[in-house]
């Protein structure tokens, strides 16, 4: 049996760790901004969008069954899955994408396989992270968050070695995961546990799990992911690389706090919930407390930042990122929601929900994509205000009906949702 769960030291943990990294990631946005132009950052950010969405949709969501797991040697075993996932499926989709757009200037072929390498270490470092949390140690996570994006910033430093702008991005970025599992292991050949499970035997215990992830969850975080990273490709082939870059940065300042929040809550109570829901205890008011507490949390971490960049922006280069303030504070409102979305993806899992989950988020979805469509109809700073109320209408319409789901659980007689 997984150790009692402590969620509120946990979470209290887990959130410190994502506010650490999500610090020093900040960092980079000044050093990003000083150094690279805006063409530079859309030509890496359109490849590193593309490796995103293909990661997503190439694992599956198998890395769920990790927090399932019902015990340590099927946790350890459990880590192979969404590793191999992502060589046998993300990793191809994401070459044969990558050499379809090869053509396009921004980034180098080099880059594009360093970019590819990300996928599968990537993966490594995530099941690392749900394997020692599942066991309830929280330190060793943090610990890798941390690293992760310290060496994420240190190498920004190649720029003095003379390399290509969009490969130092790459290398950055590719490098910084590869750090995070120095204090993770790797969890499969290793982690303290005598024996582990045959992978038939895993994927035989975990069969039910697996097919709702992928026929549900899979489909529904891609919705997810590709409204995340699309608009990111969208906006620069729509307006330009200098385009691509703006929106890719404010997207970084933005949501890289406000997913702090709802991952932190993702990692805790996942398998906090799961264990409630198998001894028949009803979780579903404590997920409708956590939802106004994330939007708020994030609201004023949200008008920080946008402040922050107002005051910095000035003393940058004139001539560069002066959309960067304006763009930000368009989205703010879009990815404070986005960061609420995230905390509802534990709830629609834990209540094996994950149908009503996907048709929920392809409605949202579909006007996030609408809204989107306003590139091509006007000029670049219309084109943010369009979206930005696309995504407001789209993200609020997944966290109601996730908040109206769990209410009609309450209602219901115990038991019926926890079988």
């Amino acid at each position: 049996m997984p150790p009692r769960s402590k969620p509120i030291s946990d979470f209290l943990l887990t959130l410190g760790s994502s506010g650490a990294a999500a610090g020093f990631g900040l960092l980079a946005i000044p050093l990003i901004a000083i150094y690279f132009s805006e063409s530079e950052v859309g030509g890496f950010a359109r490849f590193s969008a593309l490796a995103g969405i293909c990661t997503v949709l190439g694992v599956l969501r198998s890395d769920q069954i990790i927090a399932l797991a019902s015990d340590d040697r099927e946790a350890r075993t459990s880590t192979l899955v969404p590793v191999g996932a992502s060589l046998f499926l993300a990793l191809p989709a994401f070459a044969l994408i990558a050499a379809l757009s090869s053509s396009d200037e921004g980034a180098s072929l080099v880059s594009i396989v360093v970019i590819g390498a990300w996928i599968p270490i990537s993966t490594l470092q995530s099941a690392g992270i749900f394997f020692h949390q599942r066991r309830g140690d929280f330190k060793r996570p943090a610990w890798s968050k941390i690293i992760r994006a310290v060496v994420q910033v240190l190498g920004l430093g190649l720029l003095a070695a003379g390399l290509e702008g969009t490969l130092v991005l790459a290398i950055s970025f590719t490098l910084a995961p590869l750090a995070g599992l120095l204090v993770l292991g790797l969890p499969a050949f290793g982690g303290g546990i005598d024996g582990r499970l045959s992978l038939a035997e895993v994927l035989a215990r975990r069969r039910a799990d697996l097919r709702l992830l992928a026929l549900y969850s899979t489909p529904s975080i891609g919705l997810a992911q590709i409204v995340t990273q699309v608009p990111v490709v969208a906006f620069g082939y729509g307006f330009g690389d200098a385009a691509s870059g703006t929106f890719y940065m404010a997207r970084r300042l933005l949501l890289g706090s406000m997913q702090l929040v709802g991952i932190a809550i993702h990692q805790v109570f996942l398998p906090r919930w799961s264990r409630m829901r198998d001894a028949g205890i009803p979780f579903e008011n404590e997920f409708r407390r956590l939802i106004p507490a994330c939007l708020a949390v994030m609201a004023a971490v949200g008008i920080g930042l946008v402040l922050l960049v107002d005051i910095a922006i000035p003393r940058l280069d004139p001539g560069r990122w002066a959309d960067l303030g304006w763009v930000s504070a368009w989205l703010l409102p879009a990815f404070v929601l986005a960061g609420g979305v995230i905390t509802t993806r534990c709830y629609w899992i834990v209540s094996r929900r994950q149908k009503h989950e996907l048709r929920v988020n392809l409605a949202g979805s579909l006007v996030v994509l609408v809204g989107l469509g306003a590139i091509f109809f006007t000029t670049f700073p219309n084109a943010v205000v369009w979206f930005m109320l696309a995504a407001v209408i789209g993200n609020g319409m997944m966290i109601a009906a996730a908040l109206r789901s769990a209410g009609r659980q309450i209602k219901e007689p115990v038991g019926n949702g926890h079988a």
